[in-house]
C-alpha cells in the first residue's frame, strides 16, 4: 500500500523493473479514487532509484497546485486503486496509449495528523465499578 501525506513531498517504492518490458521507461500511474469511479487522476513520476534493477523509487508531491508530468498531483483524502503502466512517451497521461500495464495496488491520502499530546505528569484516577 502506498501513503501520500497531503501537502508533503512522499517518497514511494516499488518493484516494478521486474516486470517492465522496455529498455528506458515511463512509468504513468492512475489513482481511481473509492466510492467516486469518476474521480481518476493520471501523472508521469520520475523513477530517481540509483538501482533500477532492484527497486523504483518515486517522489509523489501532493500539492494544490499540479503539475502532472513531474508527479505533482492534488488529492482528496481518502482511499484509492492505482495502477502503473509502462510507456516511452514521457507526455502521455492517458492510461490506454500506454503500452503494459505492470502494478496494481492501493492509495491511502491522509491529511497530516496533528501532533500525540505529551504526558503531562498530572495523576490519572480510574474509577471501577462492580455492576
Amino acid at each position: 500500500m502506498i501513503l501520500i501525506n497531503k501537502t508533503s513531498s512522499n517518497t514511494v517504492c516499488l518493484t516494478l523493473s521486474e516486470k517492465t518490458t522496455l529498455t528506458t521507461a515511463v512509468y504513468l500511474f492512475e489513482f481511481i479514487k473509492d466510492g467516486s469511479p469518476g474521480i481518476v487522476k493520471s501523472f508521469i513520476a520520475q523513477d530517481i532509484a540509483i538501482n533500477k534493477y532492484r527497486i523504483n523509487e518515486f517522489v509523489i508531491t501532493e500539492s494544490a497546485t499540479e503539475n502532472l508530468l513531474t508527479g505533482t498531483i492534488s488529492l482528496n483524502d481518502g482511499k484509492y486503486q492505482y495502477n502503473v503502466y509502462e510507456q516511452v512517451s514521457s507526455t502521455n497521461l492517458t492510461p490506454s496509449l500506454a503500452l503494459n500495464k505492470i502494478e496494481t495496488g492501493r492509495v491511502e491520502v491522509k491529511s497530516i495528523a496533528a501532533a500525540i499530546p505529551a504526558f503531562n505528569g498530572q495523576q490519572t484516577n480510574i474509577k471501577q465499578f462492580n455492576g
